[in-house]
């Protein structure tokens, strides 16, 4: 067997050695990934991460770092991508030494999450991320009749650059109330749109006078399937959606829409007006906890809010002090009034009452809310209940890495 050795890049020499790698064992070429990150304007080399087998590249993974809005949290989460292992090199378990490694450097990092979209899931549970489903939305773009938006306010056109602030604008303000939505910077923006210069080839935009209200962006059409990259509207101008997503649906080619979308009463009820939908479960999510006790204590001051929204009687049912395990870690949350603390200790704990529950669970109630778990008893627990209560759950494309 020849000698493994895991770390971080060094040079661009080792960088663009990647980029071949890549463009050999994916349907993209090389310029693809090489385009991603160098309009990345927040790429640090520290993210690439390599395995050399006596000197040559086996094995390359990028972890691409992002924030994300858990009500009035911020958690750190590491994306996984671009995982490629050269053929001459399968069976050395090169990925999964990187994947290890990795993993102990985002926990040193102070990373609460990783995050990886595959279909190839044992793979990756060997490794530690577990699956998590969420509602995929599928529309039968077939039964829709083009939404004409003459006789409303609504006037719809392609995005232009000059769009982009308000865009930006809209995108804020609509998924600061949705859960598991990217803190997306303008840097960000503008390198979405350098790095998938396509994308404007299918974003739309409602003006309403000459405001921008609500924006579309549809992926490319394959075998029929179109997805929604990203959809956004400012307050009661939901009726905005309906034109833009029928003009996603109006391909010449496209059979189906698809989209993980939020249930904020409007995005889903929109799609069932346009024609026939339907729902499935979306399984290529993977989650992994990086650091479980400080991730509660980031969260706490969000929990502390949903803990004020109780009465005096629904907090009166709830443990004064819940220990939450979660695998190997655990945490002591103390429930007050006007507060939720997070208490950790090496060894040692106060505690009224214990719940354990899988990374997968833990996740799923997070982003999603207690309804997403499918353990009965989870789901029925007064404390989860409040802690952890129904998401507007989304997963936009264009946040994706």
């Amino acid at each position: 067997m020849p000698r493994l050795e895991v770390r971080q890049v060094q040079n661009r020499e080792e960088i663009d050695r990647i980029f071949d790698l890549l463009g050999k064992v994916f349907p993209e070429d090389r310029s693809f990934f090489q385009q991603r990150l160098d309009y990345d304007a927040a790429y640090d080399p520290e993210t690439t991460w390599i395995a050399l087998a006596d000197g040559e590249l086996a094995a390359s993974v990028q972890l691409f770092p992002y924030r994300i809005h858990i009500g009035a949290a911020e958690l750190l989460v590491g994306g996984i991508g671009s995982v490629a292992a050269d053929p001459a090199y399968r069976g050395l378990g090169a990925v999964q030494a990187i994947l290890a490694e990795m993993s102990l450097w985002m926990r040193s990092r102070g990373y609460d999450l990783s995050l990886l979209f595959t279909g190839i899931h044992p793979f990756y549970e060997k490794a530690g991320w577990e699956t998590v489903e969420a509602p995929l939305y599928v529309l039968n773009a077939e039964s829709v009749f083009m939404e004409d938006s003459r006789g409303t306010p609504y006037r719809i056109s392609k995005f232009e650059s000059g769009d982009l602030g308000e865009v930006m604008e809209i995108c804020e303000r609509y998924n600061r109330k949705n859960a598991n939505t990217r803190v997306r910077t303008r840097e960000y923006w503008e390198g979405l749109l350098k790095w998938t210069d396509s994308i404007t080839e299918c974003f739309w935009v409602a003006r309403k006078g000459s405001e921008i209200v609500a924006y579309a962006i549809g992926g490319k059409e394959q075998a029929g399937k179109l997805g929604l990259l990203d959809c956004a509207y400012l307050d009661g101008e939901g009726e905005a959606v309906k034109p833009l997503l029928s003009m996603l649906a109006a391909g010449e080619s496209v059979k189906q829409l698809e989209a993980t979308i939020p249930e904020d009463g409007v995005l889903p009820e929109t799609l069932r007006q346009l024609g026939s939908v339907q729902t499935a479960d979306n399984s290529e999510t993977m989650w992994k906890i990086m650091g479980f006790p400080a991730m509660l204590a980031k969260l706490a001051p969000e929990l502390t809010n949903r803990i004020a929204a109780l009465t005096g009687e629904e907090l009166s049912a709830l443990p004064e002090r819940l220990l939450l395990r979660c695998g190997s870690e655990r945490a002591v949350l103390v429930l007050e009034p006007s507060s939720v603390t997070v208490q950790t200790s090496p060894w040692g704990l106060v505690y009224d009452e214990e719940i354990k529950c899988t990374s997968a669970e833990f996740c799923a109630m997070l982003t999603q809310g207690i309804q997403a778990v499918k353990r009965e008893a989870l789901r029925n627990h007064a404390a989860l209940q409040a802690l952890f209560p129904g998401q507007r759950y989304a997963m936009w494309i264009t946040e994706r890495y």
